[in-house]
Order: C-alpha cells, then sequence, then structure tokens
C-alpha cells in the first residue's frame, strides 16, 4: 500500500532514496511472495517485486507524491523525486529501472513538476526539473499508453522545455520571481495571474539602471516569457 512504502521511504534523503527504494522492493517481494528461492540473486529479487508491473510502480509514485503535501515548499524534495527519475531512465536497461512503464514515468514527471502540492519557487528547483525532463521518453518510445494520450503527454513535454527556458532566462538576468512550475502553466491561460507576473518581472528590472542595449537585447527574450 502506499502508506507502507511512505513510511520506508519517510527519512528518504537524495543520496539514499534509490536504494531505500530497492529495499521497500524486497520488502514486497517477502510480502507478496514468502516463497525463498536458493541462490537468487538481489537483481532477480527486484525483479519480481516488479512482477504486478505498473501497480506496484504506481503505488511507489503516489508514496512519493504524498511528500509534497507536508514539504512542498522543500527544494530537497525535488532532489529526491529527480533521483527517482534518473535511476529510471529511458536510456538504462528496462531491469535496472526503478519505474519501467513509460506512462507511469510520464504520469509521475508532470505530477511532479505541476502539482499544487509543490510551491517551491521554479528556479530553486530547476537543476532537478531539467535533469527530470532529460528523461522523458522519447515520442516514438514503445509505451502503454492509448495513442491520445500518448500524444497529450508529448503536448505536457513541449510544455515543460518551453517553461524551463522561460526560468532559464529568467535565472540569466538573475531575476528570481516567487512563481512555481504551476503558476507558469496556469499564467497561459489566467490573464490576472500573467499581467501580475510581468509586472513584478518590471518591477525587479527597474531596480537597477540598464542601458537601451539592454532592453534592445532583452527584447526577444521578453516576448518569449510573455507568449510562455
Amino acid at each position: 500500500a502506499p502508506q507502507r512504502a511512505r513510511l520506508l521511504l519517510k527519512r528518504s534523503r537524495a543520496s539514499t532514496v534509490v536504494e531505500d527504494i530497492h529495499r521497500w522492493m524486497l520488502i514486497s517481494v517477502d510480502l507478496q511472495d514468502t516463497m525463498e528461492i536458493p541462490g537468487e540473486s538481489v537483481a532477480a529479487r527486484l525483479s519480481r517485486a516488479s512482477l504486478s508491473g505498473p501497480k506496484t510502480e504506481e503505488t511507489l509514485t503516489k508514496a512519493l507524491l504524498g511528500r509534497l503535501g507536508s514539504h512542498g515548499w522543500d527544494p530537497e524534495q525535488f532532489r529526491i523525486l529527480a533521483q527517482v527519475v534518473q535511476a529510471s531512465s529511458p536510456a538504462l536497461p528496462r531491469s535496472e529501472r526503478i519505474i519501467k512503464d513509460h506512462t507511469v514515468l510520464m504520469q509521475f514527471i508532470f505530477k511532479s513538476v505541476y502539482s499544487e502540492d509543490q510551491r517551491c519557487h521554479a528556479a530553486d528547483i530547476f537543476e532537478s526539473v531539467d535533469a527530470m525532463y532529460g528523461c522523458i521518453p522519447k515520442a516514438d518510445s514503445d509505451a502503454t499508453a492509448d495513442v491520445e494520450m500518448w500524444a497529450d503527454f508529448q503536448k505536457q513535454a513541449d510544455e515543460l522545455e518551453k517553461h524551463l527556458t522561460c526560468v532559464e532566462l529568467l535565472l540569466k538576468h538573475k531575476l528570481k520571481l516567487s512563481l512555481s512550475f504551476a503558476d507558469l502553466r496556469s499564467g497561459c491561460s489566467n490573464e490576472n495571474m500573467a499581467i501580475h507576473s510581468m509586472w513584478n518581472l518590471f518591477r525587479v528590472l527597474g531596480t537597477h539602471y540598464r542601458p537601451a542595449l539592454f532592453w534592445r537585447g532583452f527584447q526577444q527574450e521578453l516576448f518569449y516569457l510573455h507568449t510562455h
């Protein structure tokens, strides 16, 4: 159950979470199948722990996402989630991945980044989210999702890429606005939030003198930020 996984992973940190998950999976093997197989390797036991497929992985991702509810302001939580995603990268052999199912992995990434429970400033978790984006399966990857769902995932991946570019531009100019990734997504459909965000941007930029050359160079970047 997610509660059991959440309890076992309660004290996990970015440096330990992968090992902690492997421990949880081994415990799951012991709970699901008490018959001991002589000479069985750890890799084989972990593989047996994943025999239930996406259901086991969904239990794990629910437990990890549950941490955001009480620690949504802590960037360390995102470093933990990024470690799990990187340990599930499609570039790894399937047998070594924590989350093997591409559909579950995509859902986990987008729920992590755009969850209303996480209120970290996008600039503070940029590196973690960028690492997660790098592990998104390609559009032509073999997936269990139906065609429509997979197309929606790829649309969200394109959206995340744009938001990462926006944050990168803000970091380039050392502008740390109090916006989460969920806020960046809402800004595309919420006019008041978009106006408020642009107002804050100009307020921060206006605290220091900037020559005309800066504003000419910033014009295209500003247009990109406004559009996305």
